[in-house]
């Protein structure tokens, strides 16, 4: 019966130390860093006495298993003491930040001095301890340390989690941790009664009339066994109540990714007001200049033809890098709900748009059966003219062949314009999509590097991406894909 006991006294301490230890290690391993919540400067105290507790209870099953010795003794008592100290100033930082915060400055003096006269007992207890020649001082110095030190830091800890909990109430259900905190204070308030009033038998009341035998013959249970049970559920409930500052962090990132959003759509806003603004000034610019060069063509010398010639090809570059901006800011601004929309449809479209540059190139563009997706039907468009338009414009000597294909890969449709074209250096694959980034000069390719910038930004409007493969000389395949879901995907952008 007694090897017994001693086997389930060891399983109780091994998962009563576990519990604690990993409690420590999870606190630890939780990033708190710039939290506005206060608790996040404390709970190092918590980690500590887990951690410290948790090896204490380990020593107790080792001390079972290999007897006791004064040097264990001593070592479990400092243990014992040392976690209780953090649990106690964890308490009572707690208390202070959270219930007491409005007291006197005098007031919070003497919480702190009542605090060094804590530690002051606990170094007593220890010191008393390791010079006492009582073979039994372990089993008084516990006792003490529990009673003194226990028993009221984890009230402390109890009562400070609750009004912590009163004061932040709606965040935290906010936070959904609304009941961790309410269950890890009553588990704390429990513990504090069982593991610091609930002692080893002694002497002196009130250990000759609650210990650890008494227990025993009451609830039929050690003591140890309960404790290690309010050690797992005081473990499940810390873990779930430091979930607040993942929910924090995750508050942070949506109210940046909100404040970005909204950020993005006022550029995007004032981009298509300016650009639209900016478009009659350049026409009027542009007409005067020209009624100058006519009605004056005859009086002008060379010189100022010229300079009026260099102010006309400004204008109409300037009249072509508004329109590209215009219809840049348009995808952002102008979305339209997305619809079923036949692609086979969308690029005869775009291709019938395109015949005069066709026919100019004498290009052959060719397409497989396209697939019907949710889609904004003048922004797929658009999309299309793009790529094969650029298609077309970086062609090589030989005739420009482009096809246009599609394929479903899981949950989104794959499609690829390729063609056989003078070819992209891989090294230059990302910069081709940024706005204004040209790879060759206007006197080689005329334009205003916007293009792909804007087949892009269609595709991310629609939840998918884009990218290319390609090698100089040997073609290029543009690939972009659009999810089966892009209404919802876009619905939540």
């Amino acid at each position: 019966m007694h090897s017994i006991l001693q086997w389930s006294l060891n399983t109780f301490f091994f998962f009563y130390g576990l519990a604690f230890f990993m409690m420590g290690i999870i606190i630890l391993a939780q990033p708190k860093k710039g939290s506005s919540f206060k608790l996040a400067d404390i709970l190092w105290l918590l980690a500590c006495f887990g951690l410290i507790q948790g090896i204490n209870e380990w020593l107790s099953m080792w001390v079972i298993i290999e007897d006791r010795s004064r040097t264990a003794d001593l070592v479990k008592l400092c243990c014992l003491v040392t976690s209780f100290i953090f649990l106690f100033e964890f308490g009572r930082r707690l208390l202070i930040e959270s219930f007491l915060e409005n007291i006197s400055k005098r007031q919070k003096e003497i919480a702190r001095y009542f605090g060094w006269g804590i530690y002051l007992v606990g170094g007593v207890i220890i010191i008393c301890g390791s010079i006492s020649e009582y073979s039994d001082f372990w089993r008084e110095g516990n006792t003490w340390a529990r009673y003194l030190l226990g028993f009221p830091g984890a009230l402390l800890t109890g009562v400070g989690l609750f009004s912590y909990y009163l004061r932040e109430q709606s965040l935290l259900k906010e936070a959904k941790a609304k009941n961790y905190f309410l269950w890890s204070a009553s588990s704390f308030i429990a513990y504090g009664i069982l593991s610091g009033l609930v002692v080893p038998k002694g002497d002196f009341f009130p250990s000759n009339w609650l210990n650890h035998d008494s227990f025993l013959s009451a609830m039929h249970t050690p003591v140890q066994a309960v404790r290690a049970v309010l050690a797992i559920i005081i473990t499940v409930t810390v873990t779930g109540m430091i979930r607040i500052f993942e929910w924090e962090t995750k508050k942070k990132l949506e109210l940046k990714i909100e404040r970005i959003t909204t950020l993005n759509n006022e550029l995007e806003t004032f981009a298509y007001s300016a650009s639209h603004d900016l478009k009659e000034p350049l026409r009027a610019i542009a007409g005067f200049v020209g009624l100058l060069e006519k009605r004056y063509k005859d009086s002008l010398d060379e010189k100022a033809h010229e300079y009026i010639k260099y102010t006309i090809d400004g204008t109409k570059r300037m009249q072509e890098l508004i329109s590209d901006l215009l219809e840049y800011s348009k995808v952002g601004t102008k979305r339209k709900e997305f619809q079923p929309t036949d692609c086979s449809l969308i690029l005869s479209k775009a291709i019938l748009d395109l015949k005069a540059a066709i026919e100019e190139s004498c290009a052959i563009v060719t397409y497989d059966n396209m697939p019907t997706i949710m889609a904004d039907a003048s922004q797929l468009t658009s999309l299309f003219q793009n790529l094969v338009g650029n298609a077309i414009k970086y062609r090589s000597k030989e005739t420009p062949r482009i096809h246009i294909s599609a394929e479903r890969r899981g949950n989104e449709d794959v499609f690829l314009v390729q063609d056989n074209g003078i070819g992209i250096d891989p090294k230059f694959k990302d910069r081709i999509f940024v706005a204004f980034q040209r790879l060759h000069t206007r006197d080689e390719y005329p334009g205003t590097g916007i293009g792909l910038a804007i087949c892009k930004k269609i595709v991310e409007s629609h939840g998918g991406r884009i990218w290319v493969e390609s090698e100089p000389e040997k073609g290029s395949t543009f690939y972009f894909t659009i999810p089966l879901n892009a209404s919802s995907i876009a619905a939540s952008t």
